[in-house]
């Protein structure tokens, strides 16, 4: 198999990279992982709760990735605000967002917050405070916690392709 992807170079990483995604879900959470997960939910009070799944950063123009214009005009506090007043009154979001780090996103969850101040939303810097360096500091084990919350929503939403969580009930793209 190396030598088949060595082969098809650098136009197979996006393949393989939906493949690994994929697989990803057939993957189970580590007792660890678990622990700290349900750290989280129990110290959260996370009975019932909304997951919120924002890209951003690098498909916010990405046609591609979500047509027609990427997935900016989904993600706009407003659009996100009006998406979740048309699909529940559930006050706890949390919120897994992957904005990137260029200038214009520097205040995109502030500026959610305040749109969405009639509701608890929950950040990926306040699951993190239950977090040890060693598992803050590895994005792939963030990466299974926040697709393990995703998992025990009530509600999980993603901004347009299902990554977090498996099954998706909204897609914000649709709303």
């Amino acid at each position: 198999h190396t030598r088949n992807v060595a082969f098809l170079g650098i136009w197979a990483i996006p393949e393989i990279i939906t493949t690994l995604l994929t697989n990803l879900q057939e993957f189970r959470l580590s007792s660890e992982l678990m622990r700290y997960v349900d750290i989280i939910v129990n110290r959260m009070d996370l009975k019932s709760f909304i997951f919120l799944h924002i890209r951003r950063g690098d498909t916010s123009d990405n046609k591609s990735y979500c047509p027609p214009n990427g997935t900016r005009p989904f993600t706009t506090p407003d659009h996100v605000y009006a998406s979740l007043l048309k699909i529940s009154d559930i006050p706890t979001v949390v919120l897994g967002y992957n904005g990137g780090t260029n200038s214009t996103e520097d205040r995109y969850v502030e500026h959610l917050s305040e749109k969405l101040n009639d509701r608890r939303l929950i950040t990926e810097t306040d699951i993190e405070k239950y977090l040890p360096t060693s598992i803050k500091e590895n994005n792939f084990k963030l990466y299974i916690i926040m697709d393990e919350l995703a998992k025990r929503s009530t509600i999980n939403i993603s901004t347009c392709k299902s990554r977090l969580g498996g099954t998706v009930d909204y897609t914000l793209s649709k709303m």
